[in-house]
């Protein structure tokens, strides 16, 4: 039986969290803005650590691969070296660490196929990526998250030799996160996918694999000397 390394390191490396391939032009109708920090603009000098939980029991990537209903679930996520800059902007090179993961294809578990990063099983990191605030159309401000390097993937699912669906699984595309108290200043913010204008694929850019989308959403809050409890927002220009 050959066994086809669907990943193909070759073409770079999910925010499960997760450049865009022909989004519609008309999805954002400005990039950029402003982050409101205790009740101010956002300031230059200040960069606070945003930071964030899974909300409920679990974050699912949902997709098709040969033809089969796949499910990858993670029970905690956690963001690394994300903040917030003045521009309406997140910092470049932040990352997300998903851990408690697991693989199910046709709504079975496939232990042969669980997720791991080099010694941690059940553990997918992403890689770097970048992050600003947007205004789409109907005056609602949402966050746009992609690759810090246009073309390249959001990182890849590691699996074993044995996994059925192959041994690497990269998550390419541009996700939109909706938040609809974005404006209002909240200590905690609960963020999902934006579906309408999100555009998510594993492996090529096929129909079959564009069914890719997140289930679940997260809770977002700030942290660091100063920032514990204060509360925040963001409006798009």
């Amino acid at each position: 039986m050959v066994r086809s390394r669907l990943g193909l390191k070759a073409l770079g490396l999910c925010v499960l969290v997760l450049g865009l391939m022909g989004i519609s032009a008309g999805a954002a109708q400005a990039e950029g803005g402003k982050w409101f920090f205790n009740g101010a603009e956002l300031s230059a000098a200040l960069e606070p650590q945003v930071v964030g939980e899974v909300d409920g029991t679990s974050a699912t990537l949902k997709t098709k691969i040969i033809g089969k209903v796949v499910k990858f679930t993670c029970t905690k996520a956690t963001l690394v070296g994300v903040k917030l800059k003045s521009g309406g902007t997140l910092s470049t090179g932040g990352s997300v660490r998903f851990e408690g993961c697991k693989t199910f294809i046709e709504g079975v578990e496939s232990k042969s196929c669980e997720p791991f990063t080099g010694s941690e099983k059940g553990v997918v990191v992403t890689d770097k990526g970048k992050g600003l605030l947007a205004l789409h159309t109907g005056g609602l401000t949402t966050t746009i998250i992609e690759p810090e390097v246009a073309g390249k993937a959001f990182g890849t699912i590691h699996m074993s030799e044995l996994c059925s669906i192959g041994e690497e699984v990269p998550v390419f595309g541009k996700l939109f996160i909706k938040d609809t108290e974005a404006t209002t200043e909240l200590v905690t913010h609960l963020i999902t996918e934006l579906e309408a204008l999100t555009k998510l694929y594993v492996i090529s850019d096929t129909a079959e694999h564009l069914e890719t989308k997140i289930e679940g959403g997260a809770k977002v809050f700030l942290t660091g000397t100063g920032h514990v409890g204060v509360k925040w927002s963001g409006k798009a220009n």
